[in-house]
């Protein structure tokens, strides 16, 4: 299984075309997405990389193509993407994913 395989497997039942999903994967810090899957040596960067895509389809509630229509529930995408970057070990959290605690008494 391919380090894409892997990725598609994991945003499964949504579908991304193969450009984006290469794309996030680079992003992320994978190199060769054709490569070889070792969970040992890419499992944080394919977490990220999957949370990465699963973003991209938040903002959709449906979508139609060539007759099939895929539809979207954001609220659940969003359980999904705290599922896996909770299990992403601490140092390798975006800070995007984390709650964010900002000090804005200074505008009061």
């Amino acid at each position: 299984m391919t380090v894409k395989d892997a990725i598609i497997a994991k945003i499964q039942p949504y579908t991304l075309p193969d450009s984006t999903i290469e794309v996030l994967a680079l992003e992320n810090g994978i190199t060769d997405v054709n490569g070889e899957y070792q969970p040992n040596n890419f499992k944080a960067a394919v977490a990220r990389t999957v949370v990465a895509a699963l973003k991209q389809l938040i903002t959709l509630t449906r979508e139609q193509d060539h007759g099939s229509t895929q539809t979207y529930d954001p609220e659940k995408l969003q359980e999904r993407i705290n599922s896996i970057s909770r299990s992403l070990p601490e140092e390798e959290k975006e800070d995007d994913l984390q709650p964010k605690n900002e000090d804005i008494s200074y505008l009061w």
